[in-house]
């Protein structure tokens, strides 16, 4: 899927929480964002809606505060974020001291500081990111900018139910993905029929060549002139011979690059089929438990 940002907060820092929001999004994040109660029981969709969106974030953004700190809906996000191995970056809004229950984990994290200098800590938070192995914006991910913004509105979407939203999201990025691949196909096929083309060219430049080795060698009557345009005709076809040679060199590894952007968007295509049919299936183990009550 997609690389997004999951903000793990506290609803009553939500003004600041969307100011921050805002800005990444600005910046070509894709967020994820809940809107959910603090106090969301254990089976509720709205619970499995977050642990789904946790596992699927490429960084987990934990805002801590006065609030935050208090919250056990945040401590049970900061664990699943743990737990599936996801990068944590904490900010800190208000200078609150990390709350025991919170502390094992952060230990050793740096924090961002946001209580001094607000853009200053944006300024630091997107390095950060960028320094990051896993976050990357909606363009450095090779997403066209309105295929972000669709992805996005999907994310954003509280209307949909957690099956339906990842659905869309996969089914958005396998037809984004099947557009790249085609593309690198046909980049492919463009590098192949050129270097076919050079290597055409190079057979009737080595056949030219051939004669005037041949009229040099029989020597039959040439003045000193025309020996002289005979040799010369031969460094030039040499020329453009390792020029040939030089340009397919490129071309096969710009051929072998293509080849793996190609099998690298297959695989990622199978990859996000397999997703889509796994929620399919899931939704029909779930329809399953519920006719069976």
């Amino acid at each position: 899927m997609a690389d997004y940002l999951f903000i793990s907060y506290c609803r009553k820092d939500e003004e600041t929480v969307g100011r921050l929001a805002g800005a990444l999004r600005d910046a070509g994040y894709l967020i994820w964002l809940d809107s959910v109660p603090d106090d969301i029981p254990g089976g509720s969709p709205w619970a499995q809606k977050i642990v789904q969106a946790i596992r699927g974030a490429a960084v987990f953004v934990l805002v801590v505060s006065r609030h935050s700190m208090a919250s056990d809906e945040v401590c049970k996000e900061l664990h699943l974020a743990m737990e599936y191995k996801i990068q944590v970056i904490p900010l800190e809004l208000d200078g609150t001291r990390i709350a025991d229950k919170f502390a094992y984990h952060l230990a050793g994290i740096q924090r961002i500081d946001f209580t001094i200098d607000w853009q200053e800590g944006l300024d630091q938070l997107f390095k950060v990111l960028r320094d990051s192995d896993d976050a990357r914006t909606a363009e450095e991910s090779g997403i066209d900018p309105e295929v972000g913004r669709r992805l996005q509105a999907v994310i954003d979407d509280g209307d949909l139910e957690v099956a339906d939203k990842s659905e869309q999201l996969l089914t958005l990025m396998n037809d984004h993905v099947w557009d790249q691949e085609r593309r690198a196909l046909a980049a492919l096929l463009e590098k192949q029929a050129r270097s076919d083309a050079l290597w055409s060219q190079r057979l009737e430049f080595s056949d030219q060549m051939i004669e005037l080795y041949d009229e040099i060698a029989k020597n039959d009557g040439l003045s000193a002139r025309a020996l002289r345009a005979l040799r010369k005709e031969v460094r030039i076809l040499k020329s453009k011979m390792q020029s040939i040679d030089r340009e397919r060199e490129s071309l096969e590894q710009a051929e072998s690059t293509a080849k793996r952007l190609h099998a690298t968007c297959q695989e990622r295509r199978r990859a996000f089929q397999r997703q889509v049919d796994g929620i399919a299936e899931t939704e029909r183990d779930v329809l399953k438990r519920l006719l069976a009550r």
